[in-house]
């Protein structure tokens, strides 16, 4: 088989977006996979059959939750278009896989589908994520092949709370804002139509995805995404 491709759909307000694609595109170029990067959701949809794997690592979506957005709606504000949700659909359908970063709950956030693809979804009045800060993260299932040699690790990084399932989930890691606080899972697998799906909340910014532990972990988790031979 030749060098698998990956598609990264990028860009969105409050995140270094450029810099932690450059550096999800240097962990897949270390397991031979290509990629391609842009913040043109609907161009990069369209050329969707072309790659064997999407990367979300953006927060694009209509952005009325609130009037701190206002001023970025112009630039980034979206609503999916009926073809580009056709697209994600047909990919996961054929056995494409996904990779979903971070911000990617929020997105394209009035089409339940999407949620249905990761498993999950941001619930607005109910998901929130205190400030960044250093946490423990623990890993909560160490026999799944994404967390083969993953050992806990600390990290400067945002974490999602009350983040609501739209399918059962397998978490795999896990983490407390503080010591008495509950538990919050931080990254799962999805099985979507042929196709599998990875979500990973962490990776506000390039310093947490460059850990080697997270490292590891996007690197088995690709791997497992395209049923490559050695995870």
């Amino acid at each position: 088989m030749g060098m698998r491709r990956n598609l990264i759909i990028h860009g969105g307000i409050y995140h270094p977006f450029a810099s932690t694609s450059e550096v999800i595109a240097g962990i897949l170029s270390d397991c031979d996979i290509e990629t391609d990067m842009t913040t043109d959701v609907e161009a990069g949809l369209a050329a969707l059959p072309d790659y064997d794997l999407l990367t979300v690592n953006a927060l694009r979506w209509r952005m009325l939750d609130h009037p701190k957005y206002i001023p970025f709606r112009d630039r980034w504000a979206m609503t999916l278009s009926d073809p580009g949700r056709a697209a994600i659909e047909q990919h996961v359908a054929r056995g494409g896989a996904v990779l979903a970063l971070h911000t990617a709950v929020i997105c394209f956030g009035d089409w339940p589908g999407w949620w249905d693809i990761l498993g999950g979804r941001w619930a607005w009045g109910q998901s929130f994520h205190p400030p960044e800060q250093r946490v423990h993260v623990r890993v909560a299932a160490p026999t799944h092949p994404i967390c083969d040699g993953v050992e806990d690790f600390v990290v400067t990084d945002e974490i999602f709370h009350n983040l609501e399932p739209t399918a059962a989930w397998q978490p795999l890691l896990s983490a407390r804002a503080t010591p008495e606080a509950p538990e919050q899972p931080l990254c799962w697998t999805h099985e979507s139509g042929a196709g599998r799906v990875f979500y990973d909340a962490l990776g506000h910014t390039k310093s947490s995805l460059l850990n080697p532990a997270h490292r590891r972990l996007l690197t088995q988790a690709t791997r497992w995404l395209l049923r490559m031979e050695s995870v």
